[in-house]
């Protein structure tokens, strides 16, 4: 933008069908200009689709992600590419964060199954087919998709 006045502005990108923000998180930023000034804003978008969730002890084998229920740090989801329920290394995965948080952020637009390699000492509550199936057109997304676990006693 050109011969702009000193003030604050708000800007934002207006994205076109299939189309995903990845920065900034917002969807504007807010830029002050003193007179004179010049500021540069880069903003990012994908056709890639986003799968996000949770992997999360599920204390009490509701299936439901209650208050105090923490998240599992170090799982394997995985996108079951073959439909064997078995991670495989040439499979896609990634590990939870700290909070139990995963996220494929580079997929293409498609089909997906989404599953977590089951850890000994625990037994799935949530999904009850074992996997989340997630169908995105381009930039699409599809977040808090959970999978609970319980420690077994």
């Amino acid at each position: 933008f050109d011969n702009l006045a000193a003030g604050t502005y708000r800007v934002r990108t207006v994205l076109p069908s299939g189309w995903r923000r990845t920065s900034p998180t917002s969807s504007y930023i807010d830029r002050t200009l003193a007179s004179g000034a010049t500021a540069t804003q880069n903003f990012g978008a994908t056709q890639k689709v986003l799968i996000s969730g949770t992997v999360f002890n599920d204390l009490d084998g509701d299936r439901v992600k209650d208050a105090g229920e923490a998240g599992l740090s170090g799982w394997r989801v995985f996108i079951d590419s073959d439909s064997d329920g078995v991670w495989d290394s040439t499979e896609k995965s990634v590990l939870t964060s700290s909070s139990g948080a995963y996220a494929f952020r580079d997929l293409a637009a498609g089909t997906y199954r989404v599953r977590v390699v089951q850890q000994t000492g625990w037994s799935r509550t949530t999904p009850t087919a074992g996997y989340h199936t997630v169908t995105l057109a381009s930039g699409q997304t599809s977040t808090s998709r959970l999978f609970g676990q319980r420690g077994i006693a």
